[in-house]
């Protein structure tokens, strides 16, 4: 059983599947830990390498074991998952405190009954790189902090504080405490967001994904408010564009930097910080055949995109692990080999660019019955990360029989 990790003991046990989501409950040091699982011919260098460093470090139980008894415990796991604590809940005076600890103006994200888990997580995501001080969530009718929220999150979620309690008696509690409450609503009697006074403690309240806010929590509004924006609105580019404008309320530097611990966008000028959207990647990936036998070679397209309004101007950075049962054969130049690991700087991706290269493998004899490829992502210096999913080829076996001649 592995050292113990500060945080509120928690005796339920769960199971975190992913590198960046078992890195940051690695980091955050908030939960118990007690096994971490390696699929076994996984390459340990680049993150993998950061993963086991952290375990090490708590003493922490690491076992190898077959890829496919990882498979049952998450689609996507990249061969690696860690055996935590239940996630550990803040109560709403650490949240209140948080902001107290930062020298900064209250800042809370209320959701008021969401309930797809990746909506959630992605929403929690939102919320750290903007440096919401905590979150709020309700009893009833909400995904709560499960694995697959964490997944969604990238693990963003253990750096944030979680309250789970009444919605409206929090409301009422954070505006005895001078908090002003803004509600995100596109229908009719919003305010245009310039109109409304940001400055001071904020909350911000999101409504479910198909009937928007309750009754009582619209009520509760001090104002309601809608953001005109550059294509398809939703509530993470609304929350992150209302972050902006409510830093600049009480930063009056004509520059300003986010204080994420995750993410880091860096420091961006303050009248560009409206026009802010969430930045976002997408990685796709597929095989040029669906089938392959032993000694051939066949090749993978990886694509990547730049979806959001902006240049992402740090380096993109574009790794794939080799397979298991392959070896390299060749790959879109300029590519950097180490150990199996096949690495592309894709440098800055402009607003809608997309990127493709291809990497060519050729079959081992000893290869089993499928070549997997589930070891592959794009991150982003300081920045955002994506993972992608699986990519399985059928292994074909030809049996030669002797020709009889009669």
């Amino acid at each position: 059983m592995g050292q113990h990790g500060d945080g509120i003991n928690q005796p339920m046990k769960e199971w975190i599947t992913g590198r960046n989501p078992v890195y940051e409950v690695l980091r955050a040091k908030r939960r118990h830990v007690f096994r971490l699982l390696l699929a076994k011919g996984m390459d340990h260098g680049g993150h993998v390498h950061d993963i086991i460093k952290l375990a090490q470090a708590r003493k922490l139980q690491i076992e190898e074991i077959p890829r496919n008894q990882l498979d049952s415990m998450g689609v996507n796991h990249q061969g690696i998952a860690l055996q935590a604590s239940a996630y550990p809940m803040a109560a709403m005076d650490e949240v209140i405190l948080e902001a107290g600890k930062r020298g900064e103006p209250l800042f809370v994200l209320v959701l008021d009954e969401i309930q797809d888990p990746q909506n959630l997580g992605t929403l929690f995501r939102s919320a750290e790189a903007v440096g919401i001080h905590g979150v709020v969530l309700p009893f009833r009718r909400t995904a709560s902090v499960t694995p697959a929220v964490v997944s969604a999150s990238s693990g963003a979620v253990e750096h944030l504080l979680i309250t789970q309690v009444n919605l409206a008696q929090a409301i009422e509690e954070l505006k005895a405490k001078g908090a002003w409450v803004v509600g995100l609503e596109g229908g009719a009697g919003s305010k245009p967001i310039e109109e409304v006074d940001l400055s001071g403690d904020l909350v911000i309240v999101v409504g479910s994904e198909g009937s928007g806010m309750r009754p009582l929590t619209r009520k509760l509004c001090d104002h309601l408010v809608s953001i005109p924006m550059r294509g398809q609105v939703d509530s993470l580019e609304a929350i992150i564009e209302l972050s902006a404008l409510h830093k600049l309320s009480f930063d009056c530097s004509s520059v300003f930097s986010y204080p994420n611990n995750l993410y880091g966008w860096g420091r961006i000028q303050a009248q560009e910080a409206v026009k802010l959207t969430v930045p976002t990647l997408t990685l796709e990936k597929t095989a040029a055949v669906e089938s392959i036998s032993p000694s051939q070679v066949f090749s993978y397209t990886l694509t990547v995109t730049n979806t959001s309004v902006f240049t992402i101007t740090n380096s993109a950075v574009l790794t794939d692990t080799l397979p298991v049962g392959t070896e390299f054969y060749a790959a879109s130049e300029p590519y950097f080999l180490s150990n199996r690991e096949v690495m592309w700087n894709l440098g800055q991706l402009a607003a809608g660019k997309a990127v493709a290269v291809e990497l060519g493998v050729r079959v081992r004899e000893d290869a089993g019955s499928e070549v997997v490829n589930a070891d592959y992502g794009v991150s982003v210096i300081n920045g955002i990360s994506v993972v992608g999913e699986p990519v399985v080829t059928a292994l074909t076996r030809y049996t030669f029989l002797p020709l009889i001649v009669r």
